[in-house]
């Protein structure tokens, strides 16, 4: 038996559109909900094992509420991406003209990508927001007064419509981006994204922390986008795209370093994209190229140093402030160096040696800074 799919009822919207044009959807198995919220709950409650939720238009951005869901339902898993090309509808019952329309109904996103048609057409319409752009073009067809919908030409159809216009949105390319989502994780295949979300500590660089590990290892980040947490003003979550697999070998060396930089961390899924111009690429990097990444390193490294020897000059201040003494410490830090290089597969005896000449170098500067006057 088929798997059951959910979508953003009633029928006759662009994303029961995407599910049985775009997927090839068995109609008998598929189920409109009122609400998002219910697609997703239905997939974790087994009312249903798949569910279909827009993500982004190219017009208008991302749809928050989706990626509250994505963050909330922890279980669920994104299979797949599908890109539909959207073409709006200005929709009225029979007989309606232009200058006879008092409200437009329609869901706030095809509201959004409408807005400069309707600001210049109809500048005295009421704008009235809707679940979806089949309701708004359900609610209509039953009104029989002079209110109009912006939904799709299969809604014109089905709840016998006159389309007034066609395509009166803002731009010439007008493309919503969908998840498929299940709580099975798919297998490894090419062309793939993978989603990840992750909260950061609030101190300075911490984002740069995380993305520059994607940079090192020549991996293309596709969107990024923060949602507050709704716990505390000005704390946030993040959710990251980027191309390749979960089980792609650079791909686990940046998870494994950006774990421990962040304070929580969870796959969403790897799943197939339909954007193969972006995820389907392998340049070979000139001579040249690599320089410049190398020369990128090189200033990291120097920026780091500056910032290790600033909080060493701290720390120095505070340790003759309190009177401590830590004589242990430069033997710990070169410990731990050797192990990690280890680790990393680079020669512990060079990695000691590098910093020995740091520690030696930081411990001059503390001298000084305590033979005067220290202002911490």
């Amino acid at each position: 038996m088929e798997n059951r799919i959910a979508f953003l009822g009633p029928q006759g919207t662009f994303s029961e559109e995407a599910v049985t044009c775009n997927l090839q959807w068995n109609k008998k198995y598929t189920v409109p909900c009122n609400t998002l919220e219910e697609v997703c709950r239905g997939i974790t409650e087994a009312w249903w094992e798949n569910g279909l939720l827009p993500v982004e238009n190219s017009n208008e951005g991302p749809v928050g509420q989706t990626m509250d869901l994505l963050i909330r339902y922890k279980d669920l898993k994104i299979c797949r991406e599908v890109l539909l090309p959207v073409r709006h509808c200005l929709l009225v019952p029979p007989g309606v003209a232009m200058k006879d329309i008092r409200k437009i109904f329609s869901h706030p996103q095809a509201l959004a990508q409408c807005r400069s048609y309707l600001e210049n057409n109809l500048p005295g319409a009421t704008l009235v927001e809707t679940a979806s752009t089949a309701h708004a073009a359900k609610e209509v067809s039953k009104s029989n007064r002079p209110w109009a919908a912006l939904a799709s030409e299969a809604a014109a159809r089905r709840y016998r419509l006159q389309i007034l216009e066609d395509d009166p949105g803002n731009g010439s390319e007008n493309v919503t981006r969908f998840f498929l989502l299940g709580k099975e994780e798919i297998k490894y295949i090419k062309n793939c994204k993978t989603t990840v979300i992750f909260t950061i500590s609030d101190r300075p660089g911490a984002l740069n922390a995380v993305l520059n590990e994607f940079a090192l290892q020549d991996i293309n980040l596709t969107r990024i986008e923060s949602r507050p947490s709704k716990k505390k003003l000005g704390e946030y979550i993040f959710t990251v795209d980027f191309c390749g697999h979960i089980h792609d070998t650079r791909v686990k060396i940046v998870m494994d370093n950006i774990k421990n930089k962040c304070s929580t961390f969870r796959v969403a899924g790897s799943y197939y994209s339909e954007q193969t111009s972006i995820c389907n690429y392998s340049i070979e990097k000139t001579l040249q190229d690599l320089r410049r990444d190398i020369d990128v390193v090189d200033k990291k490294l120097l920026e780091l140093l500056d910032h290790r020897m600033k909080l060493t000059d701290r720390a120095a201040c505070y340790k003759e402030k309190h009177g401590i003494k830590d004589i242990i410490r430069e033997k710990e830090i070169i410990e731990n160096a050797a192990q990690e290089s280890r680790e990393k597969g680079i020669d512990p005896y060079v990695a000691s040696e590098i910093f020995k000449i740091i520690l030696n170098y930081s411990v001059t500067r503390q001298h000084e800074i305590i033979s005067h006057r220290c202002m911490y």
